[in-house]
């Protein structure tokens, strides 16, 4: 019996040891994935500066490290005019979140005249119509870097509000007449609406229904003839788009869906600039089955 109780302690004893081995000597088969170095902005983005106002006026808005992995983020900033782009300079270098984000005309002179030697860049050098195009980089706590080609496509979904990429406006007053002054070209399709192969370079654009209101004829240039009716706000530019019949699915399976859900309507909001006929706008895409999810459309006056 005694004998029986040292055999059965002795076991235990050896299969613990052995289990404990076992554990310390466990790696995982894969490496645990860190925290990434994403930033966001904390509200929804109006990235416009008045252009009337443009002693004065500034983007705001405030960078969040949801992670808490950031060490360091650097925003780079091109001014793009019409017929030309300026060199790409350092805007800022931000090291604590988070942060009261804030960029006027007079930052981004600052920027050209510390980057570049040469700069002869000032306030008078800035038109309506003016964007300012903003890149940035994350150094993570262990030096990583991280851009926006490291995204996934859900990272991009404007209702992300990512801070890497995205463009600032000089805003103009609109004006319905230099609005609708010539057609469009759909130059960015995001989800994407228009039927392959049609002409989506010679869209036309007329006054109303309403004040302040343009419609795009059959912008995405399908059989049923869905026209988008689009707000803007006079002052600042802010376009916004009710929720209306946009395209038909059935004309895209295979191309942009994998079966056909039925008539498809767009709402969102987004800029509409009548100085340089610049229209940006991201749209949710809805079916009666759900949503597509946010994309964005951008249109350039021919």
């Amino acid at each position: 019996m005694i004998m029986k109780n040292i055999f059965r302690i002795l076991s235990l004893t050896i299969l613990g040891l052995v289990l404990l081995g076992c554990e310390n000597e466990y790696e995982p088969a894969y490496e645990i994935t860190p925290n990434g170095a994403f930033l966001r902005f904390d509200e929804p983005l109006l990235p416009v500066i008045d252009f009337t106002a443009i002693e004065s006026s500034s983007f705001t808005n405030v960078l969040e490290d949801p992670s808490g992995s950031v060490a360091s983020f650097e925003m780079f900033v091109s001014l793009s005019k019409p017929d030309s782009t300026y060199d790409t300079v350092s805007l800022a270098v931000i090291t604590s979140f988070p942060h009261n984000l804030s960029i006027s005309a007079d930052d981004v002179v600052a920027a050209y005249a510390a980057g570049l030697d040469n700069s002869t860049l000032d306030l008078a050098g800035f038109d309506a119509g003016d964007q300012l195009n903003i890149i940035s980089t994350a150094t993570r706590n262990d030096g990583a870097e991280f851009t926006s080609a490291d995204f996934t496509g859900d990272l991009t979904n404007p209702g992300m509000r990512q801070a890497f990429d995205f463009t600032v406006f000089f805003s103009c007053p609109f004006s319905v007449d230099d609005a609708v002054s010539n057609t469009y070209s759909l130059v960015f399709d995001g989800f994407p609406a228009a039927i392959p192969g049609e002409d989506v370079t010679n869209i036309e654009a007329i006054a109303g229904p309403g004040e302040n209101q343009v419609t795009f004829v059959n912008l995405f240039r399908h059989p049923g003839m869905y026209d988008i009716i689009v707000t803007v706000d006079p002052e600042t530019g802010v376009a916004t788009v009710d929720q209306q019949t946009a395209f038909d699915t059935g004309e895209l399976v295979g191309i942009a869906v994998g079966s056909d859900f039925g008539l498809a309507t767009h709402d969102g909001s987004g800029f509409f600039f009548s100085c340089t006929g610049f229209v940006t706008l991201d749209l949710t895409a809805r079916v009666a089955a759900g949503s597509f999810g946010s994309d964005t459309y951008q249109l350039q006056r021919n």
